[in-house]
């Protein structure tokens, strides 16, 4: 019979509970409304669903994936990162208006991306590929599933 080791891949399916939250929090404070008052967003309900949608599924992929590929595993963590610090954080404290998402950012987002990576470094697979490599996949996938959106958003107007 094999010895079961105990690791703290587990971590990573933090991040799906916490993204999961975090998408109630912005949906019942009407996230679409505030980014349109505050920042010019314009967007639709369709466009908060089909990005939550395909961040879950990316975040859920990450989770399974765990520490066969560290740095694919924690590019979403870093995208949650990013989320809170630039797109909750940051922007509450510029227009001086509580962003809906920015409770369960701080909360959950922040601790968590600090739990994952302390896991990571625990199981002994952050190293300096998984490190940076996560940390760049994750800017890229956090810009650029803002960018599909617009452009899906321009490709559709002008059909």
């Amino acid at each position: 019979m094999p010895h079961l080791s105990w690791n703290y891949e587990w971590v990573l399916w933090l991040s799906v509970w916490c993204y999961a939250l975090h998408i109630i929090e912005e949906y019942f404070f009407d996230w679409k409304s505030w980014a349109n008052k505050t920042i010019g967003l314009k967007s639709s309900w369709q466009d908060f669903f089909l990005l939550n949608a395909c961040a879950m599924a990316m975040t859920i992929a990450c989770a399974a994936i765990g520490w066969d590929c560290p740095f694919i595993a924690l590019s979403m963590t870093v995208v949650w990162g990013v989320n809170a610090i630039f797109f909750h954080i940051g922007i509450s404290l510029v227009t001086r208006k509580w962003s809906p998402g920015t409770f369960t950012a701080v909360v959950l987002y922040l601790p968590c991306v600090s739990i994952v990576y302390w896991g990571a470094h625990q199981d002994g697979v952050l190293t300096p590929t998984s490190f940076y490599g996560s940390i760049t996949l994750g800017f890229i996938l956090m810009f650029g599933l803002l960018f599909a959106v617009k452009l899906a958003k321009k490709i559709q107007q002008n059909h």
